[in-house]
């Protein structure tokens, strides 16, 4: 039935705003500007993160699922989110050995980063 995901859709209360905090401070790129006004998307490797004006979804910002990027450098993103003044909510170690934090777009949304191990991955 379903072969990819395609990516995630996050409701937004501004879809410039949330562009620019995602393509500005986060520096993902655009791939589809749609109108500016209820939607974008923003291309992130193969998959993609929509932009959706929330009254367009007729859902709340800030309540749903939260989408997940891997860094290279958990502790160097970190320092650098919050040169940009975004708050990181936590860090922590994960049971693989990778380590993960998140943070909150400005709609309430979890942002998470997660570094993968070293090494070979252990289970969790």
């Amino acid at each position: 039935m379903f072969e990819l995901m395609m990516g995630v859709a996050y409701p937004v209360k501004d879809v410039e705003a949330s562009h620019e905090f995602y393509s500005g401070k986060l520096g993902i790129r655009e791939t589809f500007a749609g109108d500016g006004k209820s939607w974008a998307a923003m291309r992130v490797g193969e998959k993609t993160l929509m932009l959706v004006s929330a009254d367009q979804l007729g859902n709340k910002p800030g309540y749903g699922a939260g989408v997940l990027f891997t860094v290279r450098d958990l502790d160097g993103v970190v320092a650098e989110l919050r040169k940009l003044g975004i708050e990181v909510k936590q860090t922590m170690q994960v049971p693989n050995g990778g380590k993960a934090a998140y943070f909150l777009d400005p709609d309430g949304n979890s942002v998470g980063i997660f570094e993968p191990p070293r090494g070979p991955a252990r289970p969790f």
